[in-house]
């Protein structure tokens, strides 16, 4: 199967049903230009690497998944047998991502910070907020299994969809943020009860983690965009 046939039966089979389904084919069409002609078995991990090297790190970190769903809808169909593992090479600090059994770990380890801390702890993991918002938050301000956050650091109140064991977790048990200052004394402690590398990690990579782990597993990056409250789909 030729990548711009596969491409074609893609958009008919998965992007005709998302909203901004056309954005991801335009991503997809980008990364993917230089080899359109060419059949998807034939295809390496060194192939894909270089086609997205061409981008920066930004704009190719939202590429990524885009190309790794793609490939596994290839899988799917018999079209090849390459499960991606694109630009292996050593990513920045800010371009780390948690693996979701470090993710795991965490979770478990966060009870052992204390229990007003393992709420939040555990929360930003379910989440996906920056630390800084979820300080604003409030149990008495969820609402249709939602959290709200009265003042985000965009300036605007956000509104996030939560899951089973976040809604418990965010309805049922009452906070103390508000007298959070700092989250550098906990997070040290806590990654290191995780086994997870202090200095190599921060917190905000628990963010980027969750965007990337929903992304890679078919999540619409609009959607995504809005759960973390980002200004604008092009952020």
């Amino acid at each position: 199967m030729l990548i711009r046939d596969a491409l074609a039966r893609y958009k008919i089979d998965h992007l005709d049903q998302l909203k901004h389904g056309d954005e991801r084919l335009t991503q997809l069409e980008r990364v993917l230009e230089s080899n359109s002609c060419s059949h998807m078995h034939t295809i390496t991990n060194s192939d894909l690497s270089d086609a997205l090297s061409r981008w920066k790190t930004s704009t190719r970190n939202r590429y990524r998944p885009a190309v790794t769903h793609f490939w596994r809808y290839g899988r799917a169909n018999d079209w090849t047998t390459l499960a991606p593992t694109i630009l292996p090479a050593r990513e920045t600090p800010r371009d780390q991502v948690l693996t979701l059994d470090q993710l795991r770990a965490l979770y478990d380890a966060a009870p052992y910070q204390g229990k007003a801390w393992c709420q939040l702890l555990q929360l930003l993991i379910l989440t996906g907020q920056r630390e800084s918002d979820l300080m604003q938050f409030n149990p008495a301000l969820v609402r249709d299994q939602c959290m709200v956050i009265p003042s985000s650091k965009n300036g605007t109140r956000h509104v996030i969809p939560l899951a089973g064991r976040a809604f418990v977790l965010a309805a049922m048990q009452p906070n103390q943020f508000q007298d959070f200052k700092t989250t550098a004394h906990v997070k040290k402690r806590w990654f290191t009860d995780a086994y997870i590398p202090v200095k190599r990690f921060q917190l905000r990579d628990i963010r980027r983690s969750f965007a990337t782990h929903l992304c890679e597993h078919g999540a619409d990056e609009n959607d995504v965009d809005r759960i973390l409250n980002h200004q604008a789909a092009a952020t």
